[in-house]
């Protein structure tokens, strides 16, 4: 089988696999133990599902010959990112009484404290250097992301749920949410994103670096003068939460790279990008879980989150890549990394934030969130990829007729 069939087939596999406990439940999901034999039904399609992928992605990668099966598979794991946290919403659906009997909901910020301390070891040294030597874009992007997210959630949140939402309880969660979302620092897989599209990827590392340092004694103040109105909004606390799970690990992080691991985090570095999937695959689904009974109940605000969140993904993305560039004439490069480092949020802590201070449907909100970026952040990299195989085209072209 080719590559293209191997990953079709894997796709196939895994909406089966989704619907037989899906229709089981009669859509309003279930416990694992209730059916074993549906759960193992569908677990076996998703492994198998799994390895289509696998071999798919292994077909593109054309690895040499002797490539450890370790590598390939934390190369896999990685590149798939969005597909595995999908899943996890996915599995929420069907099984969310799982998660909650599990205590997955009360476990996220430990989950945000596993990632960040990943993120803390797969920052090189040198890459510290770098920000003390060229530091003026990483804080022309951090204050462009600070000034305007905060400002786009707040008048998205108000312009859509105070207007579309009827009960005024729920329509005030919602709006929190959304808040909470352009106020949380920007998501690690900006990194990703912006080495896949060929973009400033040291630059991007710093500058989620710099936002996630400050975000604890940023994000509580401003969702407070933000929405405080509407929602109690525990500033102190919020900001020793943040500090212990967000600041301590990723500065312990730094300090084990620093000292143990030192030139192997480059070598190595695909390996953290793998183990962070796997944290945030319990993560996600805890998120789900929290408030999946009360979005099963309210189904009408589905297409008004989905709604409420394109638009802010899609204005912070293209804030992110248009505003520095004709503020302080940036690169292409630089551009695509500013359009990550603004326009994805740290949906993970925002999940975590949201299901402790303002419930279940504040988590779930987040959650929807998540997979609306990832799915428009996907729509993004496909147009500048094809952007790019354009001008490579154009270019090879012009290089032929010179000759």
């Amino acid at each position: 089988m080719s590559g293209k069939s191997w990953r079709n087939t894997g796709f196939i596999i895994t909406v089966i696999g989704f619907f037989i406990p899906f229709a089981v439940a009669k859509g309003v999901a279930m416990p694992m133990g209730r059916y074993p034999a549906v759960t193992a039904i569908w677990a076996v399609l998703w492994l198998m599902a799994f390895y289509c992928l696998y071999r798919s992605h292994s077909a593109a990668k054309a690895w040499p010959a002797g490539f450890p099966v370790w590598r390939k598979v934390a190369f896999y794991i990685k590149d798939y990112t969005s597909y595995f946290l999908i899943l996890s919403s996915l599995t929420a659906a069907n099984f969310y009484p799982t998660g909650i009997a599990w205590h997955l909901p009360h476990l996220q910020m430990q989950f945000v404290s596993a990632t960040l301390l990943i993120m803390g070891m797969a920052i090189p040294v040198d890459e510290w250097k770098r920000i003390f030597k060229h530091p003026k874009p990483i804080f022309q992007i951090w204050a462009v992301r600070w000034i305007t997210m905060p400002l786009i959630s707040l008048i998205i949140g108000y312009a859509i749920f105070h207007t579309l939402i009827s009960d005024p309880k729920m329509a005030k969660t919602l709006i929190a949410s959304q808040v909470l979302i352009g106020t949380t620092t920007t998501g690690a897989a900006s990194n990703v994103y912006t080495f896949l599209v060929g973009g400033d990827a040291p630059l991007a590392v710093m500058t989620t670096t710099l936002s996630t340092l400050t975000d604890p004694v940023l994000q509580p103040p401003i969702a407070s003068a933000l929405i405080g109105t509407i929602v109690d909004v525990p500033v102190v606390r919020m900001m020793i939460d943040l500090i212990i799970g967000v600041i301590v690990p990723l500065l312990v992080g730094v300090f084990i790279s620093a000292v143990f691991l030192r030139n192997k985090v480059r070598e190595y570095g695909f390996v953290f990008g793998a183990v962070s999937v796997l944290i945030m695959i319990p993560l996600f689904f805890g998120a789900f879980c929290a408030g999946w009974a009360t979005l099963l109940k309210n189904l009408y605000i589905c297409p008004i989150l989905l709604l409420a969140d394109f638009l802010q993904a899609g204005c912070g993305l293209s804030l992110g890549y248009y505003l520095p560039g004709k503020l302080f004439g940036y690169s292409e490069a630089q551009r695509r990394s500013a359009m990550f480092e603004v326009g994805v949020e740290n949906i993970s802590i925002t999940a975590a934030l949201a299901f402790k201070y303002f419930g279940p449907l504040a988590a779930t909100s987040a959650g929807v969130y998540g997979i609306t970026q990832t799915v428009l952040v996907l729509w993004v990299l496909n147009r500048l990829k094809a952007k790019d195989e354009k001008a490579a085209m154009q270019i090879k072209a012009a290089g032929a007729d010179g000759a």
